[in-house]
């Protein structure tokens, strides 16, 4: 087109051509950008067609068709909801935006090393996102979050009277946005500074009347049940559609027990990173507490802290808590306590380690094994006494697993004697007494009935009456066949059932005479 254009402009002046050009050279920028936004208009056309699609429609003739394509548009859209509501209350309460372009980290969320810096707290959010939800679906997460916050606080909300009355706070406390503000009991809780700061670790964090047990409050673990498994569950047995039960989720998690501690009692109304009124960082605290609790999980205080949760959370019904005492108030600011909270529950954990005894330890855990075991060796002597007597014994039910730690049922005795089987006895009453299990020990060894009672009883030597006595016998009656010997005759009764039973405790054939005499020998 160019020389096309040099051709034609031959003898023309130079300012002219000039201009000529500049006009070209808009033109073809014009069609370039008209490509472009044609293709845009197919693809947004595109898109219109497939929302359409998707609509719900009306009549006969469109709810097959509206079904159909319901269940394919909003598949990834029906999966997402669950997967952010789970990923918020058992993980993360607030993803950062520039978490989803980074890729995965070789490191697993748990790792000690993500803990002190804002960019390694990211890599933590990002290892624990890939372990969750799906990479599909990362990019649709921070769309879901926001329905998913403003929905659990309001539920959480709702039943803060009935959580708090454990602690003896009333329930007008928490009716409104000015009497959660105003309140002396939640004051108490919270702690604001004269110039209207809140503490990073407030006294709603621990029991009433403790200051160092934090995360501990008998509250809290009621709010992160609540959240799982709906307002219900504080009085009866959480109900099968409820989330928690829909996820199978058996163990609590620290982002649970950090979400319990935050924003229920504050007067702001709404769950974001920073309240409106309070101007509490939510979203730092949050941070805080993860990175606390992750760091002393293995101590000593760290494994009660779960424990404590564990209970409450997943009881299946509960009763009432008792709680008493008062508040303290401390006068250590938010940054110096956090320190000195961590400090302690080190510290406390390295003491109790230095001071016990290794066999002080040793003989309380055999203790304990002892105590957990006598139920089963108790009942182990009588079915194998009884055993030996040849007598049925009862059934022995295994205990039920406490709920809700997840563990397999206690393997159970169907069968119990240890003693050998005589050949001449394998059909005999004694058969059916065998050892066909194993019984699991605490610390996870698996052994044998017959190794844990070999070294208690001996076996008994084979007496030769045992040894050829044959199995009684049994007459059958059917008066349909004719007289004869050994049928349509009378069943013996009395006297001649005795004399039947000692003939035939008695060697009648040669054959078993032999036999008793090679035993002899």
């Amino acid at each position: 087109m160019s020389s096309q254009f040099s051709s034609s402009t031959h003898g023309m002046p130079s300012t002219t051509v000039a201009q000529m050009g500049r006009l070209v050279k808009a033109l073809q920028d014009a069609q370039l950008e008209n490509g472009k936004l044609k293709q845009r208009l197919a693809e947004l056309q595109d898109k219109i067609a497939a929302l359409e699609a998707s609509k719900p429609q009306r009549g006969k003739r469109g709810s097959h068709v509206s079904s159909t394509t319901n269940t394919e548009g909003n598949a990834d859209k029906d999966k997402l909801g669950p997967i952010a509501k789970r990923y918020m209350i058992m993980h993360q309460l607030w993803v950062p935006d520039d978490v989803f372009p980074v890729s995965r980290p070789s490191k697993p969320s748990n790792d000690p090393s993500y803990f002190g810096t804002r960019d390694n707290w990211k890599l933590c959010i990002t290892a624990e996102l890939y372990e969750v939800v799906p990479t599909s679906m990362h990019g649709m997460l921070k769309l879901a979050s926001t329905g998913v916050e403003a929905t659990m606080a309001h539920t959480l909300r709702n039943c803060t009277g009935r959580i708090f009355a454990a602690i003896d706070v009333p329930s007008q406390a928490f009716e409104t946005k000015d009497s959660r503000r105003t309140s002396p009991e939640l004051i108490a809780l919270l702690k604001p500074s004269k110039n209207g700061l809140y503490p990073l670790l407030p006294p709603l964090l621990y029991p009433p009347g403790n200051t160092t047990d934090v995360f501990q409050n008998p509250v809290l673990p009621l709010i992160l049940r609540v959240a799982l498994f709906g307002k219900t569950s504080l009085s009866s047995t959480p109900a099968a559609n409820s989330s928690g039960r829909k996820w199978a989720v058996t163990q609590v998690t620290t982002g649970g027990i950090c979400l319990s501690a935050i924003m229920v009692t504050s007067p702001d109304s709404e769950l974001s990173p920073i309240g409106a009124q309070t101007k509490i960082n939510y979203k730092q605290d949050f941070h805080s507490y993860y990175e606390l609790i992750e760091s002393t999980k293995n101590t000593q205080k760290g494994c009660r802290l779960r424990a404590f949760f564990q209970r409450v959370v997943f009881k299946e019904a509960l009763s009432s808590l008792d709680a008493s005492g008062d508040d303290e108030d401390s006068e250590q600011d938010g940054a110096s306590e956090f320190a000195c909270v961590k400090a302690a529950m080190l510290e406390a954990d390295n003491d109790n380690d230095d001071d016990e005894d290794p066999d002080d330890a040793n003989r309380n855990d055999a203790n304990d094994n002892d105590n957990d075991n006598d139920d089963i060796h108790t009942h182990s002597q009588h079915c194998i006494n009884a055993a030996n007597r040849h007598e049925p014994t009862d059934s022995f039910d295994p205990p039920s697993s406490p709920s809700p730690t997840p563990s397999p049922p206690l393997s159970y005795i169907t069968a119990v004697s240890p003693l050998p089987q005589d050949p001449h006895l394998r059909n005999g009453p004694s058969a059916r007494y065998r050892v066909d299990t194993v019984l699991p020990l605490e610390d996870g060894r698996w052994l044998a009935f017959e190794q844990a009672t070999a070294s208690t009883f001996r076996v008994q030597p084979t007496t030769i009456s045992q040894a050829v006595q044959p199995e009684p016998t049994v007459l059958e009656v059917d008066p349909s066949k004719g007289k004869g010997r050994g049928r349509g005759v009378k069943r013996p009764q009395g006297k001649a059932v005795a004399a039947i039973s000692v003939r035939d405790e008695q060697p009648r054939r040669t054959s078993q005479r032999k036999a008793s005499a090679t035993v002899c020998t």
